[in-house]
Protein backbone atom coordinates (compact mmCIF):
# COMPACT_ATOMS: atom_id res chain seq x y z
CA UNK A 1 0.00 0.00 0.00
CA UNK A 2 1.26 3.50 -0.79
CA UNK A 3 2.95 5.30 2.11
CA UNK A 4 0.57 8.14 1.62
CA UNK A 5 -1.44 9.46 4.54
CA UNK A 6 -4.32 10.50 2.33
CA UNK A 7 -4.55 7.04 0.79
CA UNK A 8 -4.28 5.41 4.21
CA UNK A 9 -7.03 7.65 5.54
CA UNK A 10 -9.22 6.86 2.54
CA UNK A 11 -8.63 3.12 3.05
CA UNK A 12 -9.49 3.37 6.74
CA UNK A 13 -12.70 5.30 6.04
CA UNK A 14 -13.85 2.81 3.40
CA UNK A 15 -13.08 -0.14 5.68
CA UNK A 16 -14.94 1.33 8.65
CA UNK A 17 -17.87 2.30 6.45
CA UNK A 18 -18.18 -1.21 5.02
CA UNK A 19 -17.85 -2.83 8.44
CA UNK A 20 -20.53 -0.50 9.78
CA UNK A 21 -22.95 -1.09 6.91
CA UNK A 22 -22.47 -4.85 6.91
CA UNK A 23 -22.69 -4.92 10.70
CA UNK A 24 -26.01 -3.06 10.72
CA UNK A 25 -27.49 -5.48 8.18
CA UNK A 26 -26.25 -8.50 10.14
CA UNK A 27 -27.60 -7.04 13.40
CA UNK A 28 -31.01 -6.58 11.78
CA UNK A 29 -31.03 -10.12 10.35
CA UNK A 30 -29.84 -11.60 13.65
CA UNK A 31 -32.46 -9.83 15.73
CA UNK A 32 -35.17 -10.77 13.25
CA UNK A 33 -34.03 -14.41 13.40
CA UNK A 34 -34.05 -14.38 17.21
CA UNK A 35 -37.47 -12.83 17.64
CA UNK A 36 -39.48 -14.26 14.72
CA UNK A 37 -39.64 -16.87 11.97
CA UNK A 38 -41.30 -16.97 8.54
CA UNK A 39 -42.41 -20.32 7.13
CA UNK A 40 -44.14 -21.34 3.92
CA UNK A 41 -47.08 -23.74 3.98
CA UNK A 42 -49.85 -24.72 1.55
CA UNK A 43 -53.23 -23.45 2.76
CA UNK A 44 -56.62 -25.12 2.45
CA UNK A 45 -57.10 -23.67 -1.05
CA UNK A 46 -53.87 -25.21 -2.32
CA UNK A 47 -51.88 -21.95 -2.41
CA UNK A 48 -48.50 -21.35 -0.84
CA UNK A 49 -48.61 -18.78 1.96
CA UNK A 50 -46.03 -17.29 4.29
CA UNK A 51 -46.84 -17.45 7.98
CA UNK A 52 -45.06 -15.25 10.52
CA UNK A 53 -44.65 -16.29 14.14
CA UNK A 54 -42.65 -15.15 17.14
CA UNK A 55 -39.57 -17.04 18.27
CA UNK A 56 -38.37 -17.77 21.78
CA UNK A 57 -35.39 -15.41 21.59
CA UNK A 58 -34.09 -16.08 25.08
CA UNK A 59 -34.15 -19.83 24.49
CA UNK A 60 -32.06 -19.33 21.35
CA UNK A 61 -29.61 -17.15 23.28
CA UNK A 62 -29.34 -19.94 25.86
CA UNK A 63 -28.54 -22.40 23.07
CA UNK A 64 -25.91 -19.94 21.88
CA UNK A 65 -24.34 -19.77 25.35
CA UNK A 66 -24.18 -23.57 25.57
CA UNK A 67 -22.66 -23.69 22.08
CA UNK A 68 -20.03 -21.09 22.98
CA UNK A 69 -19.10 -23.07 26.10
CA UNK A 70 -18.95 -26.24 24.03
CA UNK A 71 -16.59 -24.60 21.56
CA UNK A 72 -14.25 -23.59 24.39
CA UNK A 73 -14.23 -27.14 25.76
CA UNK A 74 -13.76 -28.64 22.31
CA UNK A 75 -10.92 -26.28 21.55
CA UNK A 76 -9.13 -27.26 24.76
CA UNK A 77 -9.56 -30.97 24.10
CA UNK A 78 -8.51 -30.76 20.48
CA UNK A 79 -5.79 -28.17 21.01
CA UNK A 80 -2.98 -30.73 20.85
CA UNK A 81 -4.44 -32.33 17.76
CA UNK A 82 -4.63 -28.99 15.98
CA UNK A 83 -0.85 -28.88 16.15
CA UNK A 84 -0.63 -32.14 14.20
CA UNK A 85 -1.26 -32.71 10.54
CA UNK A 86 -4.82 -34.00 10.91
CA UNK A 87 -6.63 -31.08 9.33
CA UNK A 88 -6.53 -32.20 5.71
CA UNK A 89 -7.70 -35.70 6.54
CA UNK A 90 -10.56 -34.36 8.63
CA UNK A 91 -11.52 -31.93 5.88
CA UNK A 92 -11.69 -34.70 3.28
CA UNK A 93 -13.86 -36.76 5.62
CA UNK A 94 -16.27 -33.85 6.17
CA UNK A 95 -16.45 -33.15 2.44
CA UNK A 96 -17.09 -36.83 1.72
CA UNK A 97 -19.89 -36.85 4.30
CA UNK A 98 -21.45 -33.80 2.65
CA UNK A 99 -21.29 -35.55 -0.73
CA UNK A 100 -22.85 -38.73 0.73
CA UNK A 101 -25.73 -36.74 2.27
CA UNK A 102 -26.42 -35.06 -1.06
CA UNK A 103 -26.18 -38.38 -2.88
CA UNK A 104 -28.66 -39.91 -0.44
CA UNK A 105 -31.17 -37.13 -1.18
CA UNK A 106 -30.70 -37.69 -4.92
CA UNK A 107 -31.15 -41.47 -4.68
CA UNK A 108 -34.20 -41.19 -2.43
CA UNK A 109 -35.96 -38.68 -4.69
CA UNK A 110 -34.82 -38.71 -8.36
CA UNK A 111 -37.55 -36.17 -8.99
CA UNK A 112 -38.75 -34.86 -12.31
CA UNK A 113 -38.69 -31.04 -12.37
CA UNK A 114 -41.87 -29.00 -11.98
CA UNK A 115 -42.91 -25.37 -12.54
CA UNK A 116 -40.20 -23.27 -14.24
CA UNK A 117 -37.76 -26.18 -13.96
CA UNK A 118 -40.10 -28.38 -15.98
CA UNK A 119 -40.72 -25.64 -18.52
CA UNK A 120 -37.07 -25.01 -19.35
CA UNK A 121 -36.42 -28.77 -19.57
CA UNK A 122 -39.36 -29.17 -21.95
CA UNK A 123 -38.20 -26.20 -24.04
CA UNK A 124 -34.68 -27.64 -24.26
CA UNK A 125 -36.14 -30.82 -25.71
CA UNK A 126 -38.32 -28.84 -28.14
CA UNK A 127 -35.28 -26.92 -29.39
CA UNK A 128 -33.62 -30.22 -30.31
CA UNK A 129 -36.82 -31.26 -32.10
CA UNK A 130 -36.90 -28.01 -34.10
CA UNK A 131 -39.92 -26.64 -32.22
CA UNK A 132 -39.29 -22.96 -31.46
CA UNK A 133 -42.80 -21.91 -30.48
CA UNK A 134 -41.69 -20.66 -27.05
CA UNK A 135 -39.31 -18.19 -28.73
CA UNK A 136 -42.13 -16.46 -30.61
CA UNK A 137 -43.65 -13.24 -29.29
CA UNK A 138 -45.47 -14.01 -26.06
CA UNK A 139 -43.71 -17.35 -25.59
CA UNK A 140 -41.81 -18.33 -22.45
CA UNK A 141 -38.36 -17.62 -23.88
CA UNK A 142 -39.56 -14.34 -25.36
CA UNK A 143 -40.61 -13.25 -21.88
CA UNK A 144 -37.65 -14.78 -20.03
CA UNK A 145 -34.57 -14.60 -22.29
CA UNK A 146 -32.39 -14.84 -19.16
CA UNK A 147 -33.06 -18.58 -19.28
CA UNK A 148 -31.13 -18.93 -22.55
CA UNK A 149 -27.94 -20.21 -20.91
CA UNK A 150 -29.54 -22.97 -18.85
CA UNK A 151 -31.74 -24.04 -21.80
CA UNK A 152 -28.64 -24.40 -23.97
CA UNK A 153 -26.94 -26.57 -21.36
CA UNK A 154 -30.05 -28.71 -20.87
CA UNK A 155 -30.36 -29.15 -24.64
CA UNK A 156 -26.79 -30.42 -24.73
CA UNK A 157 -27.44 -32.83 -21.85
CA UNK A 158 -30.62 -34.18 -23.46
CA UNK A 159 -28.86 -34.69 -26.78
CA UNK A 160 -26.26 -36.85 -24.99
CA UNK A 161 -28.37 -38.70 -22.43
CA UNK A 162 -31.92 -38.53 -23.77
CA UNK A 163 -35.04 -37.95 -21.68
CA UNK A 164 -33.27 -39.12 -18.50
CA UNK A 165 -30.83 -36.23 -18.85
CA UNK A 166 -32.41 -34.36 -15.96
CA UNK A 167 -30.99 -36.99 -13.60
CA UNK A 168 -27.53 -36.26 -15.00
CA UNK A 169 -28.07 -32.57 -14.24
CA UNK A 170 -28.96 -33.45 -10.64
CA UNK A 171 -25.72 -35.44 -10.32
CA UNK A 172 -23.81 -32.45 -11.73
CA UNK A 173 -25.60 -30.27 -9.16
CA UNK A 174 -24.29 -32.57 -6.43
CA UNK A 175 -20.71 -32.21 -7.64
CA UNK A 176 -21.10 -28.43 -8.00
CA UNK A 177 -22.50 -28.04 -4.49
CA UNK A 178 -19.69 -30.18 -3.12
CA UNK A 179 -17.18 -28.07 -5.06
CA UNK A 180 -18.79 -24.88 -3.79
CA UNK A 181 -18.46 -26.09 -0.19
CA UNK A 182 -14.77 -26.83 -0.72
CA UNK A 183 -14.27 -23.40 -2.29
CA UNK A 184 -15.92 -21.75 0.72
CA UNK A 185 -13.47 -23.66 2.90
CA UNK A 186 -10.63 -22.30 0.77
CA UNK A 187 -12.04 -18.77 1.02
CA UNK A 188 -12.24 -19.08 4.81
CA UNK A 189 -8.62 -20.23 4.99
CA UNK A 190 -7.40 -17.52 2.65
CA UNK A 191 -9.12 -14.82 4.69
CA UNK A 192 -8.62 -16.02 8.26
CA UNK A 193 -6.12 -18.92 8.44
CA UNK A 194 -3.34 -16.66 9.71
CA UNK A 195 -5.35 -16.09 12.88
CA UNK A 196 -7.40 -19.30 13.04
CA UNK A 197 -5.58 -22.14 11.35
CA UNK A 198 -8.42 -24.67 11.75
CA UNK A 199 -11.12 -22.39 10.35
CA UNK A 200 -11.45 -24.37 7.11
CA UNK A 201 -12.37 -27.54 8.98
CA UNK A 202 -15.06 -25.83 11.02
CA UNK A 203 -16.44 -24.13 7.91
CA UNK A 204 -16.85 -27.56 6.30
CA UNK A 205 -18.55 -28.80 9.46
CA UNK A 206 -21.06 -25.95 9.30
CA UNK A 207 -21.91 -26.78 5.70
CA UNK A 208 -22.33 -30.45 6.58
CA UNK A 209 -24.87 -29.45 9.26
CA UNK A 210 -26.75 -27.04 6.98
CA UNK A 211 -29.73 -29.17 5.95
CA UNK A 212 -31.53 -26.80 3.50
CA UNK A 213 -28.75 -27.09 0.93
CA UNK A 214 -29.19 -30.82 0.26
CA UNK A 215 -32.63 -30.72 -1.44
CA UNK A 216 -31.19 -28.25 -3.98
CA UNK A 217 -29.33 -31.20 -5.51
CA UNK A 218 -32.59 -31.92 -7.37
CA UNK A 219 -33.19 -28.30 -8.39
CA UNK A 220 -32.75 -28.08 -12.16
CA UNK A 221 -32.35 -24.34 -12.62
CA UNK A 222 -29.55 -21.78 -12.87
CA UNK A 223 -29.26 -21.41 -9.08
CA UNK A 224 -26.66 -24.11 -8.36
CA UNK A 225 -24.29 -23.53 -11.31
CA UNK A 226 -24.62 -19.76 -10.85
CA UNK A 227 -23.67 -20.17 -7.19
CA UNK A 228 -20.72 -22.44 -7.96
CA UNK A 229 -19.16 -20.17 -10.57
CA UNK A 230 -19.80 -17.04 -8.46
CA UNK A 231 -18.02 -18.53 -5.44
CA UNK A 232 -15.19 -19.72 -7.70
CA UNK A 233 -14.85 -16.18 -9.09
CA UNK A 234 -14.71 -14.74 -5.56
CA UNK A 235 -12.02 -17.24 -4.57
CA UNK A 236 -9.96 -16.50 -7.68
CA UNK A 237 -10.15 -12.74 -7.10
CA UNK A 238 -8.87 -13.25 -3.55
CA UNK A 239 -6.05 -15.36 -5.02
CA UNK A 240 -5.30 -12.55 -7.47
CA UNK A 241 -4.90 -10.00 -4.68
CA UNK A 242 -2.06 -12.15 -3.36
CA UNK A 243 -0.40 -13.39 -6.58
CA UNK A 244 -1.21 -10.50 -8.96
CA UNK A 245 -1.27 -12.98 -11.85
CA UNK A 246 -3.32 -12.00 -14.89
CA UNK A 247 -4.06 -15.67 -15.63
CA UNK A 248 -5.89 -15.83 -12.30
CA UNK A 249 -7.70 -12.60 -13.17
CA UNK A 250 -8.75 -14.04 -16.52
CA UNK A 251 -10.07 -17.21 -14.88
CA UNK A 252 -12.05 -15.17 -12.34
CA UNK A 253 -13.53 -13.01 -15.09
CA UNK A 254 -14.60 -16.00 -17.17
CA UNK A 255 -16.16 -17.72 -14.15
CA UNK A 256 -18.13 -14.61 -13.27
CA UNK A 257 -19.38 -14.29 -16.84
CA UNK A 258 -20.47 -17.94 -16.85
CA UNK A 259 -22.26 -17.45 -13.51
CA UNK A 260 -24.29 -14.59 -15.00
CA UNK A 261 -25.23 -16.75 -18.01
CA UNK A 262 -26.74 -19.29 -15.62
CA UNK A 263 -28.26 -16.82 -13.15
CA UNK A 264 -28.64 -13.12 -13.91
CA UNK A 265 -28.77 -12.26 -10.21
CA UNK A 266 -25.09 -13.23 -10.08
CA UNK A 267 -24.51 -9.67 -11.28
CA UNK A 268 -24.67 -8.71 -7.59
CA UNK A 269 -21.55 -10.80 -6.99
CA UNK A 270 -19.92 -9.25 -10.07
CA UNK A 271 -20.57 -5.75 -8.72
CA UNK A 272 -18.87 -6.71 -5.45
CA UNK A 273 -15.85 -8.04 -7.35
CA UNK A 274 -15.68 -4.89 -9.47
CA UNK A 275 -15.98 -2.64 -6.40
CA UNK A 276 -12.96 -4.26 -4.75
CA UNK A 277 -10.98 -3.97 -7.98
CA UNK A 278 -11.73 -0.25 -8.09
CA UNK A 279 -10.60 0.04 -4.47
CA UNK A 280 -7.44 -1.89 -5.32
CA UNK A 281 -6.69 0.46 -8.22
CA UNK A 282 -6.98 3.48 -5.94
CA UNK A 283 -5.00 2.12 -3.00
CA UNK A 284 -2.46 -0.42 -4.29
CA UNK A 285 0.63 0.29 -6.35
CA UNK A 286 0.10 -2.27 -9.14
CA UNK A 287 -2.66 -0.38 -10.90
CA UNK A 288 -2.02 -1.65 -14.42
CA UNK A 289 -2.71 -5.33 -13.66
CA UNK A 290 -5.87 -4.55 -11.70
CA UNK A 291 -7.18 -2.23 -14.41
CA UNK A 292 -6.69 -5.03 -16.92
CA UNK A 293 -8.54 -7.36 -14.52
CA UNK A 294 -11.44 -4.91 -14.23
CA UNK A 295 -11.69 -4.56 -18.01
CA UNK A 296 -11.63 -8.35 -18.46
CA UNK A 297 -14.35 -8.74 -15.81
CA UNK A 298 -16.64 -6.19 -17.47
CA UNK A 299 -16.08 -7.69 -20.91
CA UNK A 300 -16.69 -11.22 -19.69
CA UNK A 301 -19.92 -10.30 -17.92
CA UNK A 302 -21.32 -8.90 -21.16
CA UNK A 303 -19.67 -11.21 -23.71
CA UNK A 304 -20.60 -14.53 -22.09
CA UNK A 305 -24.27 -13.65 -22.19
CA UNK A 306 -23.92 -12.44 -25.76
CA UNK A 307 -22.21 -15.69 -26.79
CA UNK A 308 -25.07 -17.70 -25.29
CA UNK A 309 -27.61 -15.53 -27.13
CA UNK A 310 -25.80 -15.84 -30.48
CA UNK A 311 -25.60 -19.62 -30.07
CA UNK A 312 -29.32 -19.83 -29.40
CA UNK A 313 -30.09 -17.55 -32.33
CA UNK A 314 -28.05 -19.82 -34.60
CA UNK A 315 -30.03 -22.84 -33.39
CA UNK A 316 -33.50 -21.28 -33.63
CA UNK A 317 -33.13 -18.63 -36.33
CA UNK A 318 -35.01 -16.25 -34.00
CA UNK A 319 -33.33 -13.24 -32.35
CA UNK A 320 -33.22 -13.43 -28.56
CA UNK A 321 -35.63 -10.82 -27.22
CA UNK A 322 -35.01 -8.12 -24.63
CA UNK A 323 -37.63 -9.76 -22.45
CA UNK A 324 -39.64 -7.91 -19.85
CA UNK A 325 -38.11 -4.68 -18.53
CA UNK A 326 -36.35 -5.05 -15.19
CA UNK A 327 -38.52 -2.23 -13.91
CA UNK A 328 -41.52 -4.58 -14.13
CA UNK A 329 -39.85 -6.89 -11.61
CA UNK A 330 -39.08 -3.97 -9.32
CA UNK A 331 -42.68 -2.79 -9.53
CA UNK A 332 -43.88 -6.27 -8.60
CA UNK A 333 -41.35 -6.41 -5.76
CA UNK A 334 -43.01 -3.39 -4.14
CA UNK A 335 -46.54 -4.82 -4.29
CA UNK A 336 -48.60 -7.22 -2.23
CA UNK A 337 -49.13 -10.85 -3.21
CA UNK A 338 -50.88 -13.93 -1.85
CA UNK A 339 -47.59 -15.53 -0.79
CA UNK A 340 -46.08 -12.47 0.94
CA UNK A 341 -45.33 -8.83 0.01
CA UNK A 342 -42.98 -8.57 -2.96
CA UNK A 343 -43.39 -12.16 -4.12
CA UNK A 344 -44.67 -13.26 -7.52
CA UNK A 345 -48.20 -12.03 -8.22
CA UNK A 346 -48.18 -12.10 -12.05
CA UNK A 347 -47.93 -8.32 -12.40
CA UNK A 348 -44.85 -8.29 -14.64
CA UNK A 349 -46.19 -10.84 -17.11
CA UNK A 350 -49.71 -9.38 -17.16
CA UNK A 351 -48.35 -5.87 -17.74
CA UNK A 352 -46.14 -7.10 -20.58
CA UNK A 353 -49.14 -8.81 -22.22
CA UNK A 354 -51.41 -5.77 -21.78
CA UNK A 355 -48.77 -3.58 -23.43
CA UNK A 356 -48.68 -5.88 -26.45
CA UNK A 357 -45.15 -7.09 -25.56
CA UNK A 358 -43.88 -3.60 -26.23
CA UNK A 359 -40.71 -3.15 -24.16
CA UNK A 360 -40.76 0.67 -24.04
CA UNK A 361 -44.46 0.90 -23.15
CA UNK A 362 -44.11 -1.81 -20.48
CA UNK A 363 -41.14 0.03 -19.01
CA UNK A 364 -43.12 3.27 -18.90
CA UNK A 365 -46.08 1.63 -17.15
CA UNK A 366 -43.79 -0.19 -14.71
CA UNK A 367 -42.11 3.08 -13.72
CA UNK A 368 -45.55 4.58 -13.10
CA UNK A 369 -46.36 1.66 -10.82
CA UNK A 370 -43.08 2.13 -8.95
CA UNK A 371 -43.83 5.83 -8.43
CA UNK A 372 -47.34 4.97 -7.22
CA UNK A 373 -45.96 2.47 -4.72
CA UNK A 374 -43.45 4.94 -3.35
CA UNK A 375 -46.31 7.42 -3.07
CA UNK A 376 -48.25 4.84 -1.08
CA UNK A 377 -45.27 4.33 1.25
CA UNK A 378 -44.92 8.09 1.74
CA UNK A 379 -48.59 8.67 2.59
CA UNK A 380 -49.06 5.43 4.55
CA UNK A 381 -45.82 5.07 6.48
CA UNK A 382 -47.03 2.38 8.90
CA UNK A 383 -48.52 0.26 6.12
CA UNK A 384 -45.39 0.77 4.04
CA UNK A 385 -43.10 -0.31 6.89
CA UNK A 386 -45.36 -3.32 7.51
CA UNK A 387 -45.24 -4.37 3.87
CA UNK A 388 -41.47 -4.05 3.49
CA UNK A 389 -40.81 -5.58 6.91
CA UNK A 390 -42.82 -8.65 5.97
CA UNK A 391 -41.19 -8.82 2.58
CA UNK A 392 -37.68 -8.86 4.03
CA UNK A 393 -38.68 -11.36 6.71
CA UNK A 394 -40.31 -13.69 4.19
CA UNK A 395 -37.09 -14.08 2.23
CA UNK A 396 -34.28 -13.54 4.77
CA UNK A 397 -35.94 -15.05 7.86
CA UNK A 398 -37.19 -18.34 6.43
CA UNK A 399 -34.70 -20.89 7.80
CA UNK A 400 -35.78 -23.55 5.27
CA UNK A 401 -34.87 -21.43 2.22
CA UNK A 402 -37.74 -23.14 0.33
CA UNK A 403 -35.98 -26.51 0.51
CA UNK A 404 -39.39 -28.16 0.93
CA UNK A 405 -41.25 -26.30 -1.78
CA UNK A 406 -38.62 -27.05 -4.44
CA UNK A 407 -39.25 -30.76 -3.85
CA UNK A 408 -42.83 -31.28 -2.68
CA UNK A 409 -45.35 -32.10 -5.42
CA UNK A 410 -42.83 -33.37 -7.97
CA UNK A 411 -43.04 -36.70 -9.76
CA UNK A 412 -40.28 -39.17 -8.94
CA UNK A 413 -38.58 -42.05 -10.74
CA UNK A 414 -39.24 -44.15 -7.67
CA UNK A 415 -41.58 -44.10 -4.70
CA UNK A 416 -40.26 -41.83 -2.00
CA UNK A 417 -38.79 -43.68 0.95
CA UNK A 418 -40.74 -43.38 4.24
CA UNK A 419 -37.84 -41.38 5.67
CA UNK A 420 -37.80 -38.82 2.86
CA UNK A 421 -41.59 -38.59 2.74
CA UNK A 422 -41.69 -38.03 6.48
CA UNK A 423 -39.09 -35.25 6.25
CA UNK A 424 -40.79 -33.49 3.34
CA UNK A 425 -44.46 -33.81 4.24
CA UNK A 426 -44.78 -35.78 7.49
CA UNK A 427 -44.13 -35.30 11.18
CA UNK A 428 -40.37 -35.24 10.66
CA UNK A 429 -40.74 -31.95 8.85
CA UNK A 430 -41.55 -30.08 12.06
CA UNK A 431 -38.48 -31.44 13.84
CA UNK A 432 -36.31 -30.61 10.85
CA UNK A 433 -37.75 -27.11 10.60
CA UNK A 434 -37.08 -26.51 14.29
CA UNK A 435 -33.48 -27.57 13.81
CA UNK A 436 -33.10 -25.28 10.78
CA UNK A 437 -34.53 -22.39 12.78
CA UNK A 438 -31.96 -22.84 15.57
CA UNK A 439 -29.13 -23.24 13.05
CA UNK A 440 -30.21 -20.05 11.26
CA UNK A 441 -30.12 -17.99 14.45
CA UNK A 442 -26.88 -19.49 15.76
CA UNK A 443 -25.08 -18.84 12.49
CA UNK A 444 -26.18 -15.21 12.33
CA UNK A 445 -25.14 -14.72 15.96
CA UNK A 446 -21.68 -15.94 15.01
CA UNK A 447 -21.51 -13.49 12.13
CA UNK A 448 -22.59 -10.66 14.42
CA UNK A 449 -19.80 -11.63 16.84
CA UNK A 450 -17.30 -11.37 14.02
CA UNK A 451 -18.30 -7.79 13.24
CA UNK A 452 -18.22 -6.85 16.93
CA UNK A 453 -14.75 -8.29 17.49
CA UNK A 454 -13.27 -7.33 14.12
CA UNK A 455 -14.25 -3.67 14.25
CA UNK A 456 -10.76 -2.36 15.01
CA UNK A 457 -8.52 -4.80 13.15
CA UNK A 458 -10.48 -6.02 10.14
CA UNK A 459 -8.64 -6.20 6.81
CA UNK A 460 -10.72 -4.81 3.99
CA UNK A 461 -10.27 -7.80 1.68
CA UNK A 462 -11.89 -9.96 4.37
CA UNK A 463 -15.11 -8.12 3.59
CA UNK A 464 -15.43 -9.20 -0.07
CA UNK A 465 -18.04 -11.94 0.57
CA UNK A 466 -19.80 -9.72 3.13
CA UNK A 467 -20.06 -6.87 0.63
CA UNK A 468 -21.70 -9.28 -1.83
CA UNK A 469 -24.24 -10.07 0.90
CA UNK A 470 -24.74 -6.34 1.51
CA UNK A 471 -25.41 -5.85 -2.20
CA UNK A 472 -27.90 -8.71 -2.21
CA UNK A 473 -29.69 -7.25 0.81
CA UNK A 474 -30.11 -3.84 -0.82
CA UNK A 475 -31.06 -5.35 -4.19
CA UNK A 476 -33.80 -7.53 -2.75
CA UNK A 477 -35.44 -4.65 -0.95
CA UNK A 478 -36.76 -3.72 -4.38
CA UNK A 479 -36.56 -6.90 -6.50
CA UNK A 480 -39.01 -9.80 -6.56
CA UNK A 481 -38.77 -11.69 -3.26
CA UNK A 482 -37.92 -15.39 -2.99
CA UNK A 483 -35.98 -17.43 -0.43
CA UNK A 484 -34.16 -19.22 -3.25
CA UNK A 485 -32.57 -15.92 -4.24
CA UNK A 486 -31.25 -15.35 -0.70
CA UNK A 487 -29.62 -18.76 -0.23
CA UNK A 488 -26.34 -17.90 -2.10
CA UNK A 489 -25.80 -14.80 0.04
CA UNK A 490 -26.49 -16.70 3.27
CA UNK A 491 -23.86 -19.31 2.36
CA UNK A 492 -21.25 -16.57 1.96
CA UNK A 493 -21.64 -15.78 5.68
CA UNK A 494 -20.45 -19.17 6.94
CA UNK A 495 -16.73 -18.28 7.29
CA UNK A 496 -17.64 -15.16 9.28
CA UNK A 497 -19.77 -17.21 11.69
CA UNK A 498 -16.90 -19.62 12.31
CA UNK A 499 -14.56 -16.68 12.76
CA UNK A 500 -16.94 -15.05 15.26
CA UNK A 501 -17.08 -18.16 17.43
CA UNK A 502 -13.33 -18.53 17.11
CA UNK A 503 -12.94 -15.05 18.57
CA UNK A 504 -15.05 -16.14 21.54
CA UNK A 505 -12.97 -19.26 22.12
CA UNK A 506 -9.67 -17.42 21.70
CA UNK A 507 -10.38 -14.46 23.95
CA UNK A 508 -12.68 -15.96 26.57
CA UNK A 509 -11.25 -19.46 26.95
CA UNK A 510 -7.56 -19.27 26.08
CA UNK A 511 -6.78 -15.94 27.71
CA UNK A 512 -8.72 -16.52 30.87
CA UNK A 513 -7.15 -19.95 31.34
CA UNK A 514 -3.74 -18.37 30.81
CA UNK A 515 -4.41 -16.00 33.70
CA UNK A 516 -5.40 -18.92 35.88
CA UNK A 517 -2.09 -20.69 35.20
CA UNK A 518 0.00 -17.95 36.85
CA UNK A 519 2.12 -16.63 34.00
CA UNK A 520 4.75 -13.90 34.02
CA UNK A 521 3.78 -10.34 34.89
CA UNK A 522 4.36 -8.91 31.41
CA UNK A 523 2.22 -11.60 29.87
CA UNK A 524 -0.38 -11.05 32.58
CA UNK A 525 -0.62 -7.37 31.67
CA UNK A 526 -1.12 -8.28 28.03
CA UNK A 527 -3.74 -10.88 28.85
CA UNK A 528 -5.52 -8.50 31.22
CA UNK A 529 -5.70 -5.95 28.42
CA UNK A 530 -7.18 -8.54 26.09
CA UNK A 531 -9.55 -9.63 28.84
CA UNK A 532 -10.71 -6.04 29.15
CA UNK A 533 -11.40 -5.96 25.40
CA UNK A 534 -13.33 -9.20 25.71
CA UNK A 535 -15.40 -7.87 28.58
CA UNK A 536 -16.11 -4.73 26.55
CA UNK A 537 -17.32 -6.86 23.65
CA UNK A 538 -19.48 -8.99 25.95
CA UNK A 539 -20.89 -5.84 27.54
CA UNK A 540 -21.67 -4.51 24.05
CA UNK A 541 -23.56 -7.72 23.22
CA UNK A 542 -25.50 -7.64 26.51
CA UNK A 543 -26.27 -3.93 26.10
CA UNK A 544 -27.47 -4.57 22.56
CA UNK A 545 -29.79 -7.35 23.73
CA UNK A 546 -31.20 -5.13 26.49
CA UNK A 547 -31.77 -2.28 24.05
CA UNK A 548 -33.44 -4.63 21.60
CA UNK A 549 -35.65 -5.99 24.37
CA UNK A 550 -36.72 -2.46 25.26
CA UNK A 551 -37.29 -1.70 21.60
CA UNK A 552 -39.40 -4.86 21.28
CA UNK A 553 -42.17 -3.02 23.08
CA UNK A 554 -42.27 -0.45 20.29
CA UNK A 555 -44.57 -0.68 17.28
CA UNK A 556 -41.80 -0.41 14.71
CA UNK A 557 -40.13 -3.47 16.24
CA UNK A 558 -43.29 -5.52 15.83
CA UNK A 559 -43.57 -4.42 12.20
CA UNK A 560 -39.99 -5.19 11.16
CA UNK A 561 -38.33 -7.66 13.57
CA UNK A 562 -40.72 -9.34 16.00
CA UNK A 563 -43.31 -9.99 13.28
CA UNK A 564 -46.27 -12.08 14.36
CA UNK A 565 -49.42 -13.04 12.45
CA UNK A 566 -52.94 -12.54 13.71
CA UNK A 567 -54.44 -15.27 15.95
CA UNK A 568 -56.62 -16.40 13.03
CA UNK A 569 -53.60 -16.83 10.74
CA UNK A 570 -51.64 -18.67 13.43
CA UNK A 571 -54.62 -20.97 14.02
CA UNK A 572 -54.68 -21.66 10.28
CA UNK A 573 -50.98 -22.53 10.38
CA UNK A 574 -51.48 -24.88 13.33
CA UNK A 575 -54.36 -26.59 11.50
CA UNK A 576 -52.19 -27.14 8.41
CA UNK A 577 -49.38 -28.62 10.49
CA UNK A 578 -51.74 -30.83 12.47
CA UNK A 579 -53.41 -32.11 9.30
CA UNK A 580 -50.06 -32.98 7.79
Amino acid sequence: MKPNRLVDKFSNIITRMLVGMCGIVILYLTMMSLFSTALIEIDGEGFERTFYMKDQAWWLVAVFAVLAAGICILKKRLGSREKQNYRKGMQYILLALFFVCGLAVFLMTMQYPKSDQGKILRIAGEVLDGNFAEFAVGGYMHRYPDQTGIVLVLAGVISLFGTEGYLVVQVVNLFMLTGMVWLMKCIAERLFAERFRNIGTYTLLLFLLFVPIYPYVTFIYGTVPGLFFSVLAIYLELCYFKSRRLTTALAASVCMGVAIVFKTNSLIMAVALAAFLVYDIIVEQKKRETMVFLIMLLLSCSMMTRIANITMEQMTGIPVSEGMPKTAWVAMGLQESNMAPGWWNGFSVNLYEKCGYDYALTNEKAIESIVDNFGFFYHNIKDGVTRMGRKMASQWNNPTFQCYTVNVGRESERELSPVMEGLLTGSGRELLTGYMNVFHSILLLGVMLYFIYAWKHVKIYELLPAVAVLGGFVFHIFWEAKCQYILPYFLLLFPYAVCGYYYVSETVCAKWSALAQGIEKEQQEKVKSEKKQTMTAIFAVVATVVIIYAASKMTVFELTIGINDTPQRLAEYEAIVEER
